[in-house]
């Protein structure tokens, strides 16, 4: 069977995405069995596997297995890292904690789209495409080594029967490391009683979930969904790609690109600061209205300039495009990224 080239982007990208959805369905049992530390530990360790077969793959088929391996430990730590922060932040400041996720993700993103605008100019050598790999390797081997300086979660280890363990991590977390401090006791004391009282409720079933918690659920699910569905994976994929078509060359498609990167990372930052303060639902409105009007921006111009003749005649709309994308991820990175 022929693939067009549109097919081959989209096999290999939506590889990943299918795997770690999957990962992350199992990630939650793992996460509590083993722990929030060790689950990292496996996550960063899947995705240094991973790597090998996308670096010196001979061909498609390899790339794609080495990917869709990736997916796992893309779904394992999507899962257990937002875990681990919650459990180890203040309650008064868990939007805050939390953000540092969202901004480490974006800067990711970041630095992927300027590593891929370097590499860019090692064409036509094979390294073009395989050094981003090599750099995804060493990221993932930092990760592993964090992981052997990264606590436990006083949560977990309470729950599990590391009482005193649990307790000191607390201090350390939340004080100078003095477990007679009286703030960490009640803090300990208050966590023990959660696990308690979750004991007495039972572990709830999935049955049970949509039933007992079915607007919980909805909400949590709805978010989600519309996080996807207002087109922000579409966005970041094919990015480079949408601004060639739109009339730039590809090396400016890959610096935009990596300029755009910069703008979402940044719109992050003022939300880090005024979540805890303005709440989630004020964000959220915001960033739809925002969203939808750069949206209708973006695929009026890209309308208007696939009627256009490749070319210069094509810049000033791609101008317009390359602005609109920038509101779009702005706006995406202040308000629909942290709430949720």
């Amino acid at each position: 069977m022929i693939y067009s080239k549109p097919s081959i982007a989209a096999i290999t990208v939506s590889c990943l995405n299918v795997t770690a959805l999957l990962s992350a369905l199992g990630s939650a049992y793992v996460c509590d069995i083993l722990g929030r530390r060790m689950s990292v530990r496996i996550g960063a360790i899947i995705y240094f596997i991973s790597v090998f077969p996308q670096i010196f793959a001979p061909g498609l088929a390899t790339l794609i297995v080495g990917r869709s391996i990736q997916g796992i430990a893309v779904g394992m730590l999507s899962m257990t890292v937002p875990i681990l922060q919650c459990e180890i932040a203040p309650g008064h400041s868990r939007g805050l904690f939390v953000s540092i996720e969202y901004i480490c993700l974006n800067a990711g993103y970041a630095v992927s789209a300027w590593v891929g605008y370097g590499f860019f100019f090692a064409a036509p050598s094979e390294l073009s495409w395989r050094g981003p790999y090599i750099v995804q390797a060493i990221l993932s081997t930092v990760l592993f080594i964090w992981t052997v300086f990264l606590p436990e979660t006083p949560r977990w280890l309470i729950k599990n029967g590391f009482q005193m363990e649990g307790l000191g991590t607390l201090a350390d977390l939340h004080g100078t490391g003095d477990i007679s401090d009286p703030a960490i006791q009640a803090s300990y004391v208050e966590i023990s009683a959660t696990i308690e009282h979750e004991k007495d409720l039972g572990y709830a079933s999935w049955g049970q979930m949509f039933k007992q918690y079915a607007h919980r659920v909805f909400i949590g699910i709805t978010c989600q969904v519309f996080a996807q569905f207002n087109g922000i994976n579409a966005i970041l994929y094919f990015l480079p790609e949408n601004l060639g078509r739109a009339g730039f060359t590809i090396p400016r498609a890959l610096l935009y690109s990596g300029a755009c990167a910069v703008v979402y990372c940044a719109g992050t930052i003022p939300t880090m600061f005024l979540i805890d303060r303005w709440g989630r639902r004020a964000f959220l409105l915001a960033g739809s209205s925002s969203l939808a009007i750069a949206l209708a921006v973006i695929g009026g111009l890209q309308y208007h300039s696939n009627s256009l003749p490749f070319g210069n005649a094509r810049v000033p709309s791609a101008d317009g495009i390359f602005g609109a994308v920038c509101v779009y991820l702005f706006f995406y990175g202040a308000t629909w990224v942290f709430p949720l």
